[in-house]
């Protein structure tokens, strides 16, 4: 059986020549909202590909330093989604690296990074490797003999990252593998930079409250060294990305964007009062980030969903709708609308079928 990385090549240089940088960039600031240096991120990716299918010299390596919640791990799945479809031989998938160790120390070896890589049979593969807690590897971490552990990790991961020769245990057997081509990206909260920030605590209307500081001082390649970072290491990452604040208008397009979704899910229309809208405006920017407007919002839309399915005699000719409040969400039905009244009724649909087939037979 052929592989699927056999037109890995072929692949990328023809999408390359189909699509612009700018259908790519527009596809993924869809998904990845209200965040305007994802575009640095979107033309590295881009060049990356670029340069493979015109054999240029590839060193492409970049650091998101992003807070929680702010699109960071989103940008990988949205990646990965992505090319699945249009460059489905091109391996791309995500690795913890705040387990991994220097080789004789308890836990995970930097190299089995690139199992995925090896499982291709390439010598030289092409791929997107997102490295994930990459912060946590930067502070230093002492074991009982004295021993620095992260920074013996650090050097490990630099043989990785920098375009080497790698030995990997892969089936049981010892492969090697060339990281010369794969571009690496470090991800990472980057949070202790900030947490000697001003702090406050704000109650946030949900019974309980939040520690909050500026999560969106930009890190720097200083920053990190001076934290304890491998200078080397540091310095194979030519771009270093901060992802910032949200704007009011893009966290509104976050909050519809999750209720449309969960409007399908469910079936309902789902109204959210100005209150509510407000106070997820408090949050997204916190150090929970968007995923807690995606967790309140669900919580509130479960809770009042299942009352309804509660209901001794549900009125089937009826659309539900939910209300969304800070405290008092609630539920309650409309009356369909024609259109919503033909979908519902299978004889309808039917007739309006056949009426469409007799019209085209005609013409």
């Amino acid at each position: 059986m052929q592989s699927k990385y056999t037109d890995i090549y072929s692949e990328i240089r023809a999408w390359i020549n189909r699509v612009p940088f700018k259908d790519f960039y527009n596809y993924l600031s869809e998904w990845i909202i209200g965040q305007d240096n994802l575009r640095l991120i979107a033309a590295n990716v881009y060049n990356y590909l670029d340069s493979i299918a015109n054999h240029r010299q590839i060193n492409h390596n970049v650091l998101l330093t992003a807070p929680s919640g702010t699109g960071k791990t989103e940008t990988y799945r949205v990646l990965k989604a992505y090319f699945e479809e249009y460059i489905p031989a091109l391996p791309i998938y995500i690795r913890d690296t705040s387990a991994v160790t220097a080789t004789g120390f308890k836990g995970t070896e930097v190299s089995q990074l690139l199992v995925p890589l090896v499982a291709t049979g390439y010598y030289k593969p092409y791929g997107l490797v997102f490295l994930d807690e990459f912060d946590k590897k930067i502070l230093p971490s002492f074991n009982s003999g004295g021993d620095n552990v992260n920074m013996e990790a650090q050097y490990a991961m630099l043989t990785v990252v920098e375009g080497s020769d790698i030995e990997v245990k892969y089936n049981n057997r010892i492969k090697t593998v060339n990281t010369e081509n794969v571009m690496f990206i470090g991800l990472g909260s980057f949070d202790y930079f900030r947490k000697n920030k001003e702090k406050e605590r704000k109650s946030i209307g949900f019974g309980s409250s939040i520690e909050t500081f500026n999560h969106f001082n930009e890190i720097t390649r200083e920053n990190m060294i001076e934290a304890g970072g491998c200078y080397e290491l540091i310095g194979r990452f030519p771009l270093i990305i901060n992802y910032n604040k949200l704007s009011s208008e893009a966290i509104d397009s976050i909050i519809y964007k999750n209720l449309g979704r969960l409007e399908d899910k469910y079936d309902c229309d789902i109204k959210i009062t100005k209150e509510l809208q407000e106070e997820l405006h408090e949050v997204a920017n916190s150090k929970f980030g968007c995923r807690l407007i995606d967790s309140v919002i669900s919580q509130k839309i479960m809770e009042e969903y299942s009352k309804a399915l509660c209901d001794d005699n549900p009125d089937l000719d009826k659309h539900l709708v939910i209300r969304l409040d800070t405290d008092d969400s609630s539920y309650s039905y409309r009356d369909l609308t024609e259109e919503e009244k033909e979908e519902n009724d299978p004889y309808a649909l039917v007739e309006k079928l056949l009426a469409s087939s007799k019209s085209s037979e005609s013409a």
